[in-house]
């Protein structure tokens, strides 16, 4: 007879396999950009005025930097947005953020770090 502690634990495993599969595998494969985004299916949060700045500057910036393109790279791109949106309510209470991304792209090398400090007055300029 099985146990309902061996079936909770088989699902838990296979769970992981498929995860694996999906966002550590078949990036390294080399999966084309539109395969992968097909593969991740990431829901992009809905963006404001405010926030489409700062994940435009944090795009340039990021260039810039690394000389790596975050749109090339959806999740990395999705927790972007999310820092942004963060960000922009955070700049309503003060004239500066921060926003830290750790490990945000995965490269050759090891993975890319992001930060990145945003001023209330990039935001008050592009008005």
């Amino acid at each position: 007879m099985v146990t309902f502690g061996f079936v909770l634990g088989a699902v838990i495993v296979a769970i992981t396999v498929i995860y694996l599969v999906l966002f550590v595998v078949v990036p390294m494969m080399g999966v084309k950009k539109k395969e992968a985004a097909a593969i991740t299916k990431i829901p992009l949060p809905a963006l404001n005025e405010r926030a489409r700045i700062i994940v435009e500057y944090g795009i340039a910036y990021f260039l810039r930097k690394e000389r790596i393109d975050i749109r090339k790279h959806p999740l990395a791109l999705h927790r972007l947005y999310s820092a942004a949106l963060k960000a922009e309510k955070e700049l309503n209470l003060s004239d500066s953020t921060v926003i830290r991304l750790p490990s945000l792209v995965p490269e050759d090398y090891g993975p890319v770090n992001f930060e990145l400090t945003v001023y209330k007055d990039l935001l008050e300029k592009k008005k």
